[in-house]
């Protein structure tokens, strides 16, 4: 197979010294492809995790399938739909995937580390315009549930974009055709220490599924530092408590985490925050688990929380 392509790539290069190379098909990541992301585990979905643009120059072209190079940390053969577990769309113009006015043009079987993606009908790109191809995933309800599962597709080669208009060469574009990683997690908050302190105080997060980016919050006031996530994703180190106000003693704040994987945390009980007593800091966590809430609900604890005026802190 090796061989087989080297020798292909060669004839490619050959002949795109020559007269062909004047229709070129420029092969890039769209303006609107997917940036790192994630997904909530435990059901099945349809998830966009590129975009590729197809921009011809000199006449239209003809794509008539993708051979794609697939990573990650996911179970490509297991985590995915068996028979059309990774699938192609047409964009219809606004940028935005959704499996409902986009056109699905092609499906195949999940393999790794290639999958070949056949079209029954070729696309055409028009000669000075581009067409754009999502590149979804239908991921079944198993994947992430013990760790968490990461997919990047790209196409890591011009010999990889297949064509059967004459005379046309495909080249990448400045943007690489390379989707950016997504993780699929079962993500919950299990504990933060310390859940009173003052300015400057080491912050520590435990649970599962925590991926980048991470964001947390007192009272809307997000906290300094810079995440640093433990290889197996329960522990999140490298945030400090942020210098917020002066002289305040006992002020409840309520915490909010993010991270990639969508929803909001809010844990069950307030941040002390002491900036008055030079020896404020208080040593317990709170530890509870907590999954993301849809934003009304988190809405409505909030103000919950506030009209309680709670002062206890959550100990284990």
């Amino acid at each position: 197979m090796n061989l087989l392509r080297l020798f292909v790539v060669a004839l490619t290069a050959a002949v795109s010294g020559g007269v062909l190379s004047a229709q070129p098909l420029t092969v890039s990541n769209a303006p609107f492809a997917p940036a790192e992301n994630g997904h909530a585990g435990g059901a099945d979905f349809i998830k966009p995790i590129a975009a590729f643009r197809f921009a011809a120059d000199g006449g239209d072209v003809s794509v008539d399938g993708l051979f794609l190079t697939v990573g990650g940390t996911g179970d490509w053969l297991n985590d995915l739909d068996p028979a059309t577990g990774v699938s192609v769309w047409i964009d219809d113009g606004d940028g935005v995937f959704d499996d409902t006015a986009d056109v699905e043009i092609a499906s195949a079987a999940p393999a790794s580390p290639w999958i070949s993606v056949a079209f029954a009908s070729p696309v055409v790109a028009p000669d000075k315009t581009a067409v754009d191809l999502w590149i979804a995933l239908r991921v079944l309800s198993t994947a992430g549930v013990t760790l968490p599962s990461s997919f990047t597709v790209e196409i890591a080669g011009a010999i990889d974009v297949a064509t059967s208009t004459p005379g046309a060469t495909v080249v990448f574009g400045s943007a690489l055709p390379r989707g950016e990683t997504f993780t699929v997690a079962d993500f919950y908050v299990t504990s933060m220490t310390p859940m009173g302190s003052k300015r400057g105080a080491p912050i520590t997060l435990t649970g599962n599924g925590f991926v980048h980016p991470i964001t947390v919050k007192l009272d809307g006031i997000e906290v300094d530092g810079v995440a640093a996530i433990s290889p197996d994703h329960t522990t999140v180190t490298g945030l400090v408590v942020p210098n917020i106000f002066t002289n305040l003693k006992d002020t409840d704040m309520i915490v909010t985490i993010e991270t990639g994987i969508p929803g909001v945390v809010t844990l069950p009980s307030p941040f002390i925050y002491d900036d008055k007593s030079a020896d404020a800091y208080y040593e317990d966590s709170c530890s509870a688990r907590v999954r993301p809430q849809r934003a009304v609900s988190v809405v409505l604890l909030l103000l919950a929380a506030l009209a309680a005026g709670r002062r206890r802190r959550c100990r284990s």
